[in-house]
């Protein structure tokens, strides 16, 4: 009839993977998006769910601007993405700014 329903729980709940194994959602690949900064540094990570690498690389490409992009399934990283944009561009001034 419906789909089954899934607890509620947070990415890291350990509990979340066995959830979603459970409900045959297994063909589904889980990536992580990692955004680095100009200096290298980590700055955050977005969860991409996708079913397979030329999807999600799509839809890391789509988060691409400022800030390199890292995308991992696991420990196997699939592409890296330059910054596109640098942060003192002048599409980022202020309204009203003489260019």
């Amino acid at each position: 009839m419906g789909h089954p329903r899934l607890p509620l729980a947070s990415t890291g709940d350990r509990e979340f993977g066995r959830a979603l194994a459970s409900a045959n959602v297994d063909h589904m690949a889980h990536y992580k998006a990692y955004f680095i900064g100009r200096d290298g540094r980590f700055i955050k990570a977005k969860d991409i769910i996708q079913d397979d690498d030329p999807s999600a690389i799509i839809a890391a490409r789509a988060m691409m601007g400022m800030h390199a992009i890292e995308l991992w399934e696991r420990d196997r990283r699939i592409v890296q993405f330059e910054a596109i944009r640098k942060i003192d561009s002048p599409i980022l001034q202020p309204s009203g700014a003489a260019l």
